[in-house]
């Protein structure tokens, strides 16, 4: 009989998963696992648990590769030496999706993302590499002139990112229609209700105050409570143009600055995004099980009461009234409708779960417990 160690077996993956005959006799034969339990102990990953499995953070680095097409083997080092779960390329330089850049830069489990530019490829791109571990959804952003933009929704365990990755070519002025766009830009990522991180050269001069592009950068940042992080030169010239920008209540941390020239004339940049897996809360409520309730006994003791029977004097105030309004029925109802407790989980507000759709799933769940 064949055997297979662990580390065999994580030889024969592959960027695409199986079949679905092929997934359902693994899990028939208990071969396979479901993706949430799927993380063994003989895989090295760099999402750790600290603080009692309650801390954890994800690997991120971002570089201005200029020409992604010779410097792969740079590009392996750099996701190997800074152990990272993504890698955020701009300037690219590919055409197409059949680049063979692309699929050189790959490494044997991370999987690439990317983004040509429309009227001129073969210069700037976007492309971002990301470990398979790693759940990723493309998110469409608005269609803007100038800068280029890709964002991407990254989830581990519960919790979920949007990745905003952004090139500026340097020969561009810096104009009022980019604030613009970069403004409605990330206007439509706040109602994902979830951390943004937004990252790339955007070519703006951040560290010189009277440069009145960054001055009108920073105002934009502020208006969106958002904050920057890099205060570093970035560029062998000097300058901090590659930026990394999040909101004020969400830190990168361990974020270093590597000297500009290893790779290309720019810095790679590296920090951990932290997130708290976030446990749900069960509130305890207690309910009545009216369901089973006969409703004719029910009727002909809420007439035999003294809601029913006797005779309200004049004098009684509203607050006799009410009082005995509510034990009386209170004391039908503990004997007919037995009390129980039971556990609410509540779950994330969703921005588009409104009251209409509220009312339609209702309506719909009605319809299915009848037929």
């Amino acid at each position: 009989m064949l055997t297979y160690t662990a580390n065999d077996l994580w030889t024969l993956r592959h960027a695409k998963p199986p079949t679905c005959a092929m997934r359902k006799a693994s899990f028939s034969a208990h071969l396979w696992q479901p993706g949430r339990a799927r993380k063994s102990a003989d895989r090295p990953v760099s999402i750790v648990s600290r603080e009692n499995n309650a801390r954890r953070h994800l690997r991120v680095g971002w570089l201005n590769v200029w020409s992604l097409a010779s410097k792969t083997v740079a590009v392996h080092e750099a996701v190997t030496t800074n152990d990272l779960d993504v890698l955020v390329l701009t300037e690219t330089w590919h055409c197409t999706s059949d680049d063979i850049c692309l699929h050189e830069a790959e490494l044997s489990d991370f999987t690439v993302v990317y983004s040509v530019r429309e009227s001129q490829p073969g210069y700037g791109g976007i492309a971002v590499l990301y470990i398979v571990l790693l759940q990723c959804t493309r998110v469409e952003v608005p269609q803007v002139k100038t800068f280029e933009a890709l964002c991407i929704r990254f989830t581990a365990g519960n919790s979920s990112w949007l990745l905003l990755s952004i090139y500026r070519p340097g020969s561009s002025l810096v104009t009022f229609t980019f604030f613009d766009e970069l403004s409605s830009t990330m206007e439509t990522l706040v109602v994902h209700g979830c951390p943004v991180v937004v990252g790339g050269y955007l070519n703006v001069h951040v560290e010189d105050p009277s440069d009145a592009s960054a001055a009108r950068l920073s105002h934009l940042f502020h208006a969106m409570d958002m904050k920057q992080h890099v205060t570093q030169p970035t560029h062998q010239a000097g300058g901090t143009l590659n930026l990394i920008v999040t909101f004020s209540d969400f830190n990168v941390d361990d974020l270093n600055v590597d000297p500009p020239g290893a790779v290309s004339d720019h810095s790679l940049i590296t920090g951990n995004l932290p997130y708290r897996r976030m446990t749900p809360l069960t509130p305890r409520r207690r309910v009545w099980s009216w369901r089973t309730v006969d409703r004719d006994p029910l009727r002909q003791a809420i007439m035999d009461s003294p809601l029913g029977c006797v005779k309200i004097p004049a004098s009684a105030t509203a607050d006799e009234l009410f009082t005995m309004y509510d034990r009386t029925l209170r004391d039908i109802t503990d004997q007919f409708a037995s009390e129980r407790t039971v556990q609410s989980k509540l779950r994330p507000l969703i921005p588009w779960f409104d009251s209409e759709c509220r009312a339609i799933h209702r309506n719909c769940c009605r319809w299915e417990r009848r037929y």
